[in-house]
Formats: structure tokens, sequence, C-alpha cells
């Protein structure tokens, strides 16, 4: 009966985390030694703070494939229980 929750529950959390960028950046830089360091913070202290733009964008084209077949996988899913 919790099936449909539980999933609605995982998805919110994973898409959540990365609309957290400003919250983790501002108060912490991720410090310390990266323990609180989310997905949006690595790749913007790899791109400035480090200088390497192509690993980067690379690794951000990466993160968009990710949330988009996150996506699919949950409209398909809900497609399908109907």
């Amino acid at each position: 009966m919790l099936r449909g929750t539980h999933k609605t529950v995982v998805l919110s959390v994973l898409l959540g985390s990365f609309r957290a960028f400003d919250v983790i950046y501002f108060s912490t830089h991720g410090e310390p030694g990266g323990r609180t360091q989310i997905t949006g913070t690595y790749l913007y202290n790899t791109m400035l703070g480090d200088g390497r733009v192509g690993y980067a964008s690379a690794a951000a084209v990466l993160v968009l494939l990710l949330a988009l077949t996150v996506s699919a996988v949950q409209i398909l899913v809900q497609r399908r229980a109907r």
C-alpha cells in the first residue's frame, strides 16, 4: 500500500538534493574536508577552484543525464500504474 508513497519520497529527495546548492555553499563551502559537499558544490569548486572546466562540464552533463533518466523512469512507472 505504501509503494507509491515510497517512490514519491525517494524521487523527491533525489531531485531535491540537486536544488540544495545555495544552502550548502553559503553555509559550509563543502567543508570540513568535503564532508558536506554535494554534486553541485563539487562541480562548482572543480570548475572555479581547480580550473578544470572541461572535467566539470563533462560531470555536469552526466548529472543532467542521470536526472533525465530518473525522471523518465518515474514517468514510465506512473503511466504503468494507471
